[in-house]
């Protein structure tokens, strides 16, 4: 999961580049910026639920 994650990250973000849409490159960057702290919440979670 975590790599498909990464994958669309990437490809979300390669999109917006072609595009060259500034409004588009900000919301992706916050799309992903979203998607790195909840991926961070969840390993937290995890490692708090462990201990």
């Amino acid at each position: 999961i975590h790599k498909l994650e990464k994958d669309l990250i990437q490809q979300l973000i390669q999109i917006s580049i072609q595009l060259n849409d500034p409004l588009i490159i900000k919301q992706v960057k916050n799309l992903t910026n979203h998607m790195q702290d909840t991926q961070l919440l969840n390993e937290l979670r995890s490692i708090i639920l462990s201990g």
